[in-house]
């Protein structure tokens, strides 16, 4: 039986390569542009802090999630 490799994503500067969890971290919906950065600056505290590779993401639209 043949062997295969997982493809690289590359989302900014985290590669997601299958070896490693990359954890998708936000709010549902944008409520504010205060609100998003201060959600933004906790998550990316936490992360640094735990050693965590994480990718923000929120929708503009609650209709979008």
């Amino acid at each position: 039986m043949g062997t295969f490799s997982l493809p690289v994503v590359q989302i900014g500067s985290v590669s997601m390569d299958g070896t490693e969890p990359v954890l998708i971290l936000g709010p549902c919906v944008i409520e504010s542009e205060d609100f998003i950065w201060s959600v933004a600056e906790k998550l990316g505290a936490m992360a640094q802090q735990h050693g965590w590779r994480w990718i923000f993401k929120a929708s503009y639209d609650k209709a979008n999630r």
